[in-house]
């Protein structure tokens, strides 16, 4: 703002009047001065937790469902910091270090919102940890609630591990035994299967059959060469061909009896020959529906074993009564205060005062600057 008019410019004004900027200044960095003098020092503390034993039934079933190795970490982490900051651990820190008088507030919810709005529970995932930091007017306070706050999330993340424990162990109790029935039954299907059809051992059964089948074509081939050879030399009503003709017969019903009979005779009597041996038309349904249900016997008896894995697994979880949280950082009685910062209100009054002087010094310039162009106009 030049000199116009007559009236003095910006520079020439603060030339003139840098006692206002002065003043203003030592005033206003006195008041932040005194304000930093008055205001009640604020102290942090802080701890670092950590889930010191991951169950390992999550880590059992995060590997049942295909889920990374460490998902089950990442779940335990977040566990923790929601009972970090569940209201029960709240409750109990308040009732222990009597913080409804400290904070002066008449009812409950009051002192939870003073005890979360000064507390900060923060979790890092990339270093899988979680850090409690709390302030307060007083060091010493500081550092108990934050150790107030991890041993309680301690028992109360053990307690919750154990009724976890306990409610996957009747879970899995309850599915164990309905998969040992299912096995059961699929074993019952079997062996009924094997006894209508007289199954001892399949695949011997198998080569015993088409070993007597060979044997059976191989006497009757000879046999045939025999009978062509005595036609040569012998009427068709010669003791030796005749004899020769009936042997051929009792083969070829002995091959008939093991290839197959007649459609009028039930499956369960075409399983088998007069001799034992299994019927070669009947052996692929037959090996069919002897692999589909030892098939789903397998399955099912994997099922069991795994179920069986996994409620051991879920029983020593619930046996072991040891904590999870492990304080990797304990508090540490705090020495710098987290506000007031005296450095930085000396800074933001000196500014501020600065700022003010300027300003009533160039105010007045520019309320006499526009009078005196409102005058101009007027003539």
């Amino acid at each position: 703002m030049h000199a116009v008019g007559g009236q003095p410019g910006c520079i020439s004004s603060l030339r003139t009047h840098w006692r206002r900027v002065a003043l203003s200044t030592a005033l206003v960095t006195g008041l932040y001065g005194l304000a930093a003098m008055w205001t009640a020092p604020v102290y942090r503390a802080e701890a670092t937790v950590i889930v010191s034993r991951p169950p390992a039934a999550s880590m059992l079933l995060a590997l049942a469902y295909g889920m990374p190795p460490e998902s089950h970490l990442r779940l335990s982490e977040a566990r923790l910091a929601a009972v970090l900051n569940s209201t029960t651990v709240v409750d109990e820190v308040i009732a222990n270090l009597g913080l409804q008088t400290v904070y002066g507030v008449s009812n409950i919810e009051k002192a939870r919102k003073v005890l979360r709005h000064s507390c900060d529970i923060v979790l890092d995932q990339e270093r899988r940890m979680v850090v409690i930091g709390c302030r307060d007017e007083k060091r010493d306070r500081a550092r108990e609630i934050v150790d107030q706050i991890s041993s309680t999330a301690s028992k109360v993340y053990g307690q919750l591990e154990s009724a976890t424990a306990r409610r996957k162990r009747g879970l899995l109790d309850e599915r164990l035994l309905a998969a040992q029935d299912d096995l059961d039954q699929a074993t019952g299907r079997l062996n009924r299967f094997r006894a209508a059809r007289g199954i001892d051992d399949l695949p011997a059964q198998i080569r015993e059959t088409f070993a007597a089948l060979v044997e059976l074509e191989t006497q009757r081939e000879q046999l045939s060469i025999q009978l062509a050879y005595q036609e040569t030399f012998s009427s068709q009503n010669a003791a030796g061909v005749r004899e020769l003709q009936g042997q051929l017969v009792i083969l070829d019903g002995k091959i008939r009896d093991l290839e197959g009979v007649s459609a009028n005779d039930s499956p369960q009597a075409r399983e088998q020959t007069s001799s034992g041996l299994l019927h070669v038309t009947e052996i692929p349904d037959l090996v069919a529906g002897f692999r589909d249900l030892e098939r789903d016997r397998l399955v099912r008896e994997q099922v069991r074993d795994f179920l069986s894995r996994a409620t051991a697994t879920a029983r020593m979880t619930e046996a072991r009564r040891t904590s999870k949280i492990a304080v990797l950082d304990p508090p540490t009685l705090p020495d710098r205060r987290l506000r007031p910062r005296v450095p930085l209100l000396v800074g933001a009054g000196v500014f501020s005062g600065i700022m003010i002087g300027v300003g009533w010094c160039l105010l007045p310039l520019w309320w006499r600057r526009q009078r005196w162009l409102v005058s101009l106009r007027m003539r």
